[in-house]
């Protein structure tokens, strides 16, 4: 088994291969690893604890309980108003960390860093794909596409499929707790705190970070600057436009209760990142000899916060799927079925929240606890989500 891409699908993927009895090799094209990828996830407590029981993730990896959010806003007088304060369970990971452990997982695979994939084409006839490296071609019996939104490999699975662009944006940035308010730091250890305004929202949490301490993980989402030239195809890296940076913390500025408008002003610049919002339903997650996984598959928004969730739960399913048959059509059949559903089910949640929290926002003036709720539960349209517990529905 070939695995195109080294992040956390794809090193989920080769834990899924190994265990399934394949030998894998893993293509990954940087060779510096992704210690700069020190962005927050938050995952389901017992979906953590199943990972760990099934050899995916080491039991020591770290993580901070949160079991509330915190919806926020601004009163017409600048005054910080709660809008409701929603129960919540999630464990919050640090992405390089989940990565890192993830990556010790896959001792038994042969890890290639430097390793640029320049395409991937099918066998036709006699099964399997090649892959060609370098100049030079590989062949395998199966090549999982975990190279993230911009795949090679989406194209033999499904060639007419295009990201759509969403046209808004996520602006991220990360704090030390050094650098925090005690009043910041005392909410965000009770609660994922989430700030509304007119066409958009913030989103503050605390994550562990590399050295053993804690970091204040912050996002914005809110539509761009009219003209703002965007390639949606691509993530900008943090520093990449200033003029994006100084949008972000002028609507912090305007728009966010004093304690976490200040967090975003006293981010610097140069570590800010910005990313365009695209999603992607697919008609297909598999075709002969070939598996999509991650974001190489169905792209849906982190409003869903699955990213990594979808990935790890992709690689579960192959190797479920591997094992239940020695016949590969069969096997990846079963795979396409489940995960397809799935991941499109996602992107259609991702898309619906986007549309009540960004692109057509509610008067905030006029919500309350029962407004906040039955508001979700529209937005849910009966879609169960871990984020969205107590909606006073028992289908959500």
């Amino acid at each position: 088994m070939a695995v195109v891409g080294g992040s956390i699908a794809g090193c989920a993927a080769a834990v899924a291969g190994t265990g399934a009895g394949y030998d894998v090799v893993v293509h990954e094209r940087t060779e510096r690893g992704f210690a700069d990828r020190g962005f927050g996830i938050a995952v389901p407590p017992g979906l953590l604890d199943e990972w760990v029981k099934a050899g995916y993730l080491d039991p020591a990896m770290p993580f901070l309980p949160v079991t509330e959010r915190a919806w926020l806003h601004t009163t017409d007088r600048g005054a910080e108003r709660e809008l409701w304060r929603q129960p919540m369970e999630v464990a919050v990971c640090n992405w390089y960390l989940l990565w890192r452990s993830l990556r010790a997982r896959v001792e038994r695979a042969d890890y290639r860093p430097g390793s640029r994939v320049d395409g991937v084409h099918r066998d036709g006839d006699a099964g399997g794909a090649t892959v060609l490296v370098d100049g030079e071609e590989h062949r395998y019996d199966l090549v999982v596409g975990a190279d993230g939104h911009r795949s090679v490999v989406r194209g033999l699975v499904a060639p007419e499929a295009v990201p759509e662009y969403a046209g808004y944006a996520l602006w991220r940035g990360c704090l030390p707790e050094s650098a925090l308010s005690r009043a910041v730091v005392r909410e965000a250890e009770r609660a994922l705190v989430t700030v509304v305004f007119p066409g958009g929202h913030g989103i503050f949490y605390l994550m562990p970070a590399t050295d053993g301490g804690r970091l204040l993980n912050w996002g914005v989402y809110m539509f761009p600057p009219a003209g703002t030239p965007y390639d949606p195809s691509a993530a900008y890296p943090p520093g990449a436009d200033p003029e994006l940076a100084a949008r972000v913390k002028d609507v912090a500025r305007r728009h966010f209760p004093a304690r976490w408008a200040e967090v975003v002003e006293s981010c610097a610049d140069s570590a800010i990142a910005v990313q365009p919002m695209v999603d992607l339903p697919l008609p297909r997650y598999a075709a002969s000899g070939v598996v999509l996984a991650g974001d190489a598959g169905a792209l849906t928004r982190p409003h869903t916060a699955s990213g990594a969730v979808k990935a790890i739960e992709d690689a579960r399913c192959l190797e479920r799927a591997l094992r239940a048959t020695r016949a590969p059509g069969e096997a990846l059949s079963r795979y396409d079925a489940e995960r397809r559903e799935e991941a499109n089910r996602l992107t259609a949640l991702g898309r619906r929240i986007g549309r009540a929290q960004v692109e057509e926002t509610p008067d905030w003036q006029t919500m309350g606890p029962a407004e906040m709720a039955a508001w979700t539960r529209t937005t849910l349209s009966g879609t169960a989500h871990y984020l969205y517990r107590d909606t006073g529905d028992d289908t959500a």
